[in-house]
């Protein structure tokens, strides 16, 4: 999943991922599946394995997987911070 834009990706094994996105933890796969499957129930996704968005995901909801795209943006810029005020000292 990209943490940025919500998009979600089914890869095969062995397939290098979009840059910008992230794996995502075991607990949340099986909500991944469910939404990939809803989304590909209602209008065409794309295959698997093409290295397409197959869903996206709702960032401003409340949803198991926009918390943990929430926390990766906001881990991020944290990062981010960090490394910029070690070097003002």
């Amino acid at each position: 999943m990209n943490p940025d834009t919500g998009h979600l990706f089914r890869l095969r094994r062995g397939e290098d991922a979009p840059e910008g996105t992230e794996i995502l933890p075991d607990d949340l796969q099986r909500y991944a599946e469910l939404k990939a499957r809803m989304v590909a129930g209602v209008k065409v996704g794309y295959g698997p394995g093409t290295g397409e968005p197959v869903a996206k995901v709702n960032l401003r909801s409340s949803t198991p997987l926009a918390k943990w795209a929430k926390k990766k943006r906001l881990e991020r810029i944290r990062n981010k911070s960090r490394r910029v005020n070690r070097g003002r000292k």
